[in-house]
């Protein structure tokens, strides 16, 4: 159980493919389409044996304080002892140089068909530990 007020979150997975089932077909026909935009601007070189980190979220007010890199921390640590590399996309110019600094660079881009707002799709090799 958590208590207290919500300051950030992170996910990682490792992906068998993009599919999405939620459930409720609307939302699932807009998220389908996200994900294939997504997958569309994903470099084939990207795939089933690599990382995909799917979420991460910081309260704008606890913003800089380090909770990203702490939460992607013990993700990014696994993937290196397992000689994985990681991948995930962004919506947030802003977060680019962030990603950039834990290793990632920018290996794709495209703008998302239901929202029409640019993403970047990041890519990490699996550093030595």
């Amino acid at each position: 159980m958590v208590t207290g007020k919500f300051r950030g979150i992170g996910s990682e997975a490792v992906p068998d493919g993009y599919h999405v089932d939620d459930g409720h077909a609307g939302w699932r026909n807009r998220l389908q389409k996200m994900v294939c935009s997504l997958r569309d601007a994903t470099p084939t070189t990207l795939g089933a044996e690599d990382w995909y980190l799917s979420i991460l979220g910081v309260a704008p007010e606890h913003q800089g304080e380090g909770l990203g890199r702490t939460v992607l921390q013990d993700g990014l640590f696994a993937a290196d002892r397992m000689k994985k590399r990681c991948f995930l996309d962004t919506f947030n110019a802003r977060s680019v140089p962030f990603y950039a600094a834990l290793g990632f660079t920018a290996v794709g881009e495209g703008i998302d068909t239901v929202t029409q707002s640019r993403f970047w799709v990041m890519a990490r090799p699996s550093l030595p530990f």
